[in-house]
């Protein structure tokens, strides 16, 4: 099948209609070649005139021992690609994977055919000395001994190639040295060269194969392979498995997935990329017929994609404020027996949550462990800060001695000693407030930091001016007097759909001081059947209560709850909430039960803050205020089971400080 290709001296179209250059037809005839030798087919015929600077249909040419054949002058990528600034090296990743890939071939068909000296000439011409360079010297040093191979049928093997590019190192280095201008370009040529050897091995077995060799992948190979630095397994996985053929010998597929299968089970990694790594495991062992491994493999990156997402996903989200609400209340032996083994549960997955998450709203969860700490076990707060300290968690750790500053008996030698390492200003300030309050051990530590330090560490830093301006400013003046409760509809009809919450509250206030509460009340009840928004249900509640009395009143109370996310602290003011909940405590005490039922089970689905992990705390404020405490247990219990479940796949040791003394 021959490519409409452009005259690559002039640019210009041979003939009319779509053409294409001269390196897009070697991607399209690279495919064509391989294909036909892999299935020993016979396209002669493609190489047709056009092709002769096409390193593929040399390629063809050699391994089928065409009569009369001779290639041109071959064609080599353009070696300015070598030279791009990170910024370009990071937006164009094919381009570069395909210049070490196309040189490759390039040089392979050089020496298949006694041209190598073209070879040395176009290395000659790359004026930049960087590790780029060195690879691809490397790489026609691979080139000529594939070459060699393919003329004495003793073809190079996939693991063969990867030991050979291991004489170049690749780029190394140390801490903030990678986000350097030049470093970061090398490391981005280096991922590409890695992605292109992936490819140029698994082409090389199908040479292999053509020329009598044997056309798999063997497990020498893959552990070769692997053993090398530009063999990454994601890579390898994903190039193999995208060829949606058998590509490994069973006995390598049988190991590989062995030893991917006992790695995941001792190392931990970002969900999202372990999910990955399952889900081309699971590709691959469908490859092999292996179909129970498969379905494993595949229910196992469904559980990491659950657990966590990149991005805001709330994997432990308020698990940490809930626990923290429920201690606050608690004696000392609930501490023990009830709270401090949900902190002991949560803590192996708290200590590993960075190596787990991206970060983005779980990072501060050591910090809410502290606080949590604090409340429970504050006697484990000096080990945990330790522990901290020895894995360089020092931010944390300056966190957790916060909430130990706050909750330790200072008097205690071993509590002072620690306390006098604190010389941040937040912990100074803990110190001094403490004292102020007659603490007579911060009171020793104050004069003591004092001596060292000298009173101007403890004077508290200048408060900020805020420099928001008021919301309320931003309020149309509104007057309520200009729509009496007959006239109500002319403002809902000047509101054009969008009602101000700030003006449905000053007309009802108005009104039913200088009215009729029951036509107040009616008006609001028709605009809400009508379909409004009127934003105002806990006054509607507290005028059906006045006129009507507490059953006609009670479902607004419900309403007023659904509507204004009352279970989300997020989303809604908490003296809000609370007054609703006194109300239910003074107005209903028998029907708390039926009001979590009627605000979390039957709110609606469509109302997008309907109950989930985010009003946790909230939900355990309101079993404390009803008093009960026994629920409020039973539903942390659950909050925890099932945080940590979602989790259980991973191998998380317990830290040291847990067992600690």
């Amino acid at each position: 099948m021959p490519f409409p290709v452009a005259d690559e001296p002039t640019g210009k179209a041979q003939r009319e209609g779509t053409t294409l250059t001269l390196e897009e037809a070697m991607v399209l005839r690279r495919h064509k070649v391989f294909h036909a030798l892999e299935e020993d087919l016979e396209v002669d015929e493609f190489l047709s005139a056009g092709t002769e600077r096409d390193s593929f249909a040399a390629l063809y040419a050699a391994i089928r021992h065409l009569p009369g054949y001779q290639p041109g002058v071959i064609h080599l990528p353009d070696r300015t690609l070598l030279g791009l600034p990170w910024h370009e090296a990071y937006e164009r990743p094919f381009a570069l994977r395909e210049f070490f890939y196309q040189a490759f071939f390039g040089f392979l068909v050089n020496h298949l055919y006694g041209l190598g000296e073209r070879n040395g000439a176009w290395l000659q011409g790359i004026r930049s000395r960087t590790w780029g360079m060195h690879f691809l010297q490397e790489l026609n040093a691979c080139a000529a001994l594939a070459a060699a191979g393919v003329q004495t049928s003793t073809p190079m093997t996939f693991g063969a190639l990867f030991a050979k590019l291991s004489r170049v190192l690749p780029p190394g280095f140390e801490g903030d040295e990678r986000f350097e201008e030049g470093n970061r370009t090398a490391s981005e040529y280096c991922t590409a060269a890695g992605n292109a050897a992936v490819d140029i091995g698994l082409d090389l077995v199908i040479l292999a194969g053509a020329i009598g060799g044997i056309p798999l992948v063997t497990q020498t190979d893959i552990q070769q392979a692997l053993s090398s630095q530009y063999c990454d397994v994601d890579t390898f996985l994903q190039r193999t498995v995208s060829r949606r053929r058998t590509i490994l010998e069973d006995a390598a597929a049988q190991w590989l997935l062995a030893d991917q299968k006992s790695f995941m089970e001792t190392t931990i990694a970002h969900c999202p990329k372990r999910a990955e790594r399952f889900a081309l495991l699971s590709a691959l062992a469908v490859l092999h017929d292996r179909t129970e491994e498969a379905q494993h493999c595949i229910a196992l990156c469904a559980e990491h994609l659950l657990a966590h997402g990149d991005h805001k996903d709330m994997l432990f989200y308020n698990v940490f404020g809930a626990i923290g609400r429920y201690a606050e209340e608690a004696s000392r032996t609930t501490a023990r027996t009830v709270i401090w083994p949900w902190v002991a549960q949560l803590a192996p997955a708290i200590a590993a949550i960075l190596d787990y998450t991206d970060g983005d709203e779980t990072r501060n969860f050591p910090v809410e462990l502290a606080d949590a700490l604090a409340l429970a076990a504050p006697e484990k707060l000096p080990a945990y800060y330790d522990w901290q300290c020895a894995r360089g968690d020092h931010h944390q750790a300056l966190s957790t001695l916060h909430a130990f500053l706050e909750r330790a008996d200072v008097s205690e030698p071993l509590a002072q000693s620690l306390a006098m390492t604190a010389i941040d200003q937040v912990s100074l300030g803990i110190i001094a407030r403490r004292a102020a309050e007659g603490d007579a051990g911060a009171q020793t530590v104050l004069a003591r930091q004092q001596a060292y330090l000298g009173s101007a560490a403890f004077a508290s830093p200048r408060p900020q001016t805020d420099q928001s301006t008021p919301y309320g400013r931003y309020t149309t003046a509104f007057d309520p007097a200009r729509y009496p409760p007959a006239e109500f509809d002319a403002y809902l009809r000047e509101s054009s759909g969008y009602i101000d919450k700030q003006h449905i509250a000053t007309w009802t206030d108005y009104w039913a001081t200088n009215g009729n509460k029951s036509e107040v009340y009616r008006m609001l009840a028709d605009a809400d059947e009508r379909g409004f928004d009127i934003q105002c249900y806990d006054r509607l509640f507290a005028l059906a209560l006045t006129v009507y009395g507490k059953a006609r009143a009670y479902p607004w109370l419900v309403k007023a709850h659904i509507m204004g996310n009352g279970w989300s602290w997020r989303l809604s003011d908490q003296n809000e909430v609370e007054q609703r909940w006194q109300l239910i405590r003074r107005h209903y005490p028998d029907r708390w039960r039926e009001f979590l039922q009627l605000t979390l089970v039957q709110a609606p689905t469509w109302l997008t803050s309907s109950f989930s992990h985010g009003g946790f705390r909230r939900l355990i404020e309101y079993c404390l205020l009803m008093g009960q405490r026994d629920l409020a247990q039973s539903l942390i219990d659950q909050m925890v089971e099932r945080s940590l479940e979602l989790v259980s796949m991973l191998p998380l040791p317990t830290p040291e400080w847990v067992h600690a003394s």
